[in-house]
């Protein structure tokens, strides 16, 4: 059951929003299309993740907004020492709840392929399917730039787990468990 705990919650937060404002809700007035990526990822040892998102305005009322966010990661073949080499390519489906001003939380589903050559524990090669969650909070830092262009920086810090692997293989000294995660996004909002 605590596998499918972040989607659980990831429904009831983006029912709660919507449900919150009910007819009040109006087109986003300040959020425009966005992209971003997290500049931080492809620099910690053993994730290495490069990842681009879209975010999409659903809905506002006052302070309050939601977004959608979609995107993809790559993981180039990087080594793990409990595991072997490990690669992935995954997309994002995530919703992101404006509470205050830049305050915000995140709920992002990362489905993936992950390709695990030389498993250290019994030498075999994996591939599975796979489903990430996790939940951010954090605040977004806006600035105005030319044209129109609205810049912004969106330090979050969350947690996350694999939720489900369709072929899940053996890792050295335990199972994979909840992990910590940090973000820095750097974004572009569109005129």
């Amino acid at each position: 059951m605590k596998r499918f705990a972040l989607p659980i919650l990831f429904a009831l937060v983006l029912g709660a929003g919507l449900w919150a404002e009910g007819p009040a809700v109006k087109e986003p007035a300040v959020s425009r299309v966005g992209l971003e990526t997290n500049v931080l990822w492809p620099f910690i040892p053993g994730v290495g993740i490069y990842s681009a998102k879209a975010t999409l305005p659903l809905w506002s009322a006052g302070e309050l907004e939601g977004e959608l966010t979609l995107g993809f990661l790559y993981r180039p073949p990087l080594f793990r020492d409990t595991e072997g080499t490990f690669s992935e390519l995954g997309l994002n489906l995530g919703y992101r709840q404006f509470l205050w001003k830049g305050l915000n939380v995140e709920l992002a589903l990362w489905p993936s392929r992950a390709t695990l050559l030389d498993n250290v524990v019994d030498g075999r090669d994996y591939v599975s399917w796979g489903l990430t969650t996790e939940l951010y909070a954090g605040w977004r830092f806006d600035f105005a730039g030319p044209g129109g262009l609205d810049f912004y920086i969106l330090p979050q810090v969350g947690a996350g787990m694999t939720a489900f692997t369709s072929d899940p293989w053996p890792i050295q000294g335990g199972e994979d468990g909840p992990f910590f995660v940090g973000n820095l996004i750097l974004g572009l909002r569109l005129p």
